[in-house]
């Protein structure tokens, strides 16, 4: 950014009675370039819980499913060697609803309430997608995240952080680390705790502004 456009960007942000970002490194990245103090909320679609995305897709006429949930945006080598190591690991069969070359002749489009559902589904939830990790943590399901360097990785890092669940973030195969990663099983009381207790401190502060 240059300096007329970040100045710019400094007088017009400063007519903003709250700023919020969703991840840390964002909060001294807006007071650094703009001067302006950030708050650090959850993303938007970890305020709802299971109960209320639940809701999307009761008594819809559904496929049910089982085993490993796979939402993959960028597809390639390394990422196909760690879901048929889980395949293999968990001996449990791959599944997913995402358009892909499944769809690719057709117009047909899964649909958001199907896409939801498999996470309230699966198993084992395998993503490269930040919102994959959002919805594998709200339904309190055993993942593993890799990482979308592309795409950017600081998002998955502050809330993993967070959450401390770090250890399901993969940035390579390494079938060791993959095999240990999917037989550690994860805290759900603990990660759902700090789950509710983020999103507590994320709410207050919206209340706040909007009532200010």
């Amino acid at each position: 950014m240059c300096i007329r456009d970040r100045t710019r960007c400094q007088a017009l942000i400063q007519q903003f009675d709250l700023i919020t970002v969703r991840e840390k490194s964002a909060v001294n990245l807006v007071k650094d370039n703009f001067n302006k103090e950030a708050g650090f909320v959850l993303d938007p679609t970890l305020l709802l819980s299971k109960d209320d995305y639940s809701e999307l897709f009761d008594g819809k006429d559904l496929p049910n499913n089982k085993g490993i949930y796979t939402y993959i945006l960028d597809n390639n080598d390394w990422k196909d060697k760690v879901v048929e190591t889980a395949k293999t690991t968990l001996g449990l069969p791959q599944f997913s609803n995402q358009h892909n070359e499944q769809h690719a002749n057709t117009k047909k489009t899964p649909s958001i309430e199907g896409w939801i559902k498999g996470f309230a589904d699966a198993d084992f939830v395998i993503t490269d997608s930040f919102h994959g990790t959002v919805f594998s943590i709200i339904f309190n399901k055993p993942f593993i995240s890799l990482v979308n360097v592309g795409r950017g990785a600081s998002r998955f890092e502050s809330l993993l952080d967070e959450l401390e669940l770090m250890q399901r973030l993969v940035e390579g195969y390494d079938k060791e680390k993959i095999v240990e990663t999917i037989l550690n099983p994860i805290n759900k009381n603990s990660t759902a705790l700090k789950l509710k207790a983020l999103r507590k401190d994320s709410m207050s502060m919206l209340r706040y502004a909007i009532n200010k």
